[in-house]
């Protein structure tokens, strides 16, 4: 039986310079010139991780950008304030648009990303060998802890693959899926052991 993978949620490019950089003059009463190499490094981040690629270097992209955003999140985006700043991101079910400023947002998208190649990983393994059935085994608890974090710290979400209902299935799909490859290594397991296992004569005393 294939194991389907998810697809990965699209975004658009986000300009973060001119709002950082007001931001920090205006809050900071710093000079914002100062600081347009670390913004233009921020923004290559999330440029790069727009594309990741479909392996493990892929999800510490993501991870890496994702921590990124505790701290800018901090620093940028007070609660009685609005930058101007928005971030668009793609269903990945419908292909339908949603848009909105908070970091929060940005957050889920990413982490539904990082479940999205976990589930590509464990789709890619090769279940006829054990290493291949730890690797899937690996891959999907770690896509259905991810989908369940994203459940159960982000509200108010504004498409579909990101409602709860949606998360709920898919997260409970990852977990059927790393119980099918467990049980067939412990079927794996068992038939290599008795293939092993000295043959007895039942008529010898």
């Amino acid at each position: 039986m294939p194991m389907i993978p998810l697809g990965l949620k699209e975004t658009k490019e986000v300009d973060f310079r001119e709002p950082f950089k007001d931001f920090i003059l205006e809050h900071y009463s710093e000079d914002a010139a100062a600081y347009e190499d670390a913004i233009s490094d921020f923004m290559d981040m999330r440029q790069a991780m727009r594309t990741p690629v479909r392996s493990s270097a892929g999800v510490a992209l993501l991870f890496k950008y994702y921590n990124q955003l505790y701290f800018i999140e901090r620093r940028f985006f007070p609660p009685d304030r609005s930058l101007g700043v928005y971030f668009e991101w793609f269903d990945s079910l419908t292909g339908v648009p949603s848009c909105q400023r908070t970091v929060a947002f940005e957050k889920a998208c990413v982490l539904f990303n990082i479940a999205g190649i976990y589930t590509q990983l464990g789709a890619k393994q090769d279940r006829s060998t054990c290493s291949g059935l730890d690797g899937g085994v690996e891959a999907w608890l770690r896509a259905a802890g991810a989908l369940r974090y994203v459940l159960d710290n982000f509200t108010n979400a504004p498409s579909v693959d990101l409602a709860a209902d949606t998360l709920l299935v898919l997260a409970a799909l990852m977990t059927v899926r790393t119980l099918l490859f467990t049980q067939k290594k412990c079927y794996k397991h068992h038939c290599n052991l008795i293939s092993v296992l000295p043959h007895s004569d039942p008529f010898r005393c």
